[in-house]
């Protein structure tokens, strides 16, 4: 999928972990993310941690996030929290170049305080008026790929 995602021009893929198996380790988690960026070197999409814990059962270690963006800075550029934890995901927001989007919006109004790159949400899908008040806007990290403004890179010539 994340291939196909970058053949449609998107500018980022949000990666859920493997989680059929648990526990995963965070050895496990890296080996894993490290497959991924090896198979889709073709496709250089850039890459959001998807933490969906209560779909998952598991929660990205902080540590795992920097060892990630510290191993592979091309590709791996945040992390989209689901979690509604956001004293977690100001840890992850912490961790130099790594953007931080959490799923609440309540988490807009202290974006600049927690350095949260922005929010990603349904809420803000229905209204993105109110929603664009509640905070700054910063733009997503995305290596030689078009337009800051929109969700997709420029079609390959």
């Amino acid at each position: 999928m994340t291939r196909q995602a970058y053949e449609l021009s998107y500018a980022a893929a949000l990666v859920l972990p493997p989680y059929y198996y648990k526990p995963v380790q965070d050895e496990g988690l890296f080996a894993w993310f490290a497959e991924v960026i090896r198979e889709t070197a073709e496709t250089p999409i850039s890459l959001y941690l998807y933490n969906f814990p209560q779909l998952t059962g598991i929660e990205f270690s902080p540590a795992l996030a920097a060892k990630l963006i510290q191993m592979f800075p091309e590709r791996i550029c945040g992390a989209k929290d689901s979690s509604g934890n956001l004293d977690y995901a100001r840890k992850l927001a912490r961790i130099p170049g790594f953007a931080v989007f959490p799923s609440n919006e309540a988490a807009l109004a202290e974006a600049d305080t927690d350095n949260f790159a922005g929010c990603i949400s349904a809420t803000i899908n229905i209204d993105p008026q109110s929603s664009h008040g509640c905070g700054r806007t910063r733009a997503i990290r995305r290596p030689s790929i078009g337009s800051e403004t929109s969700g997709r890179r420029s079609p390959p010539s």
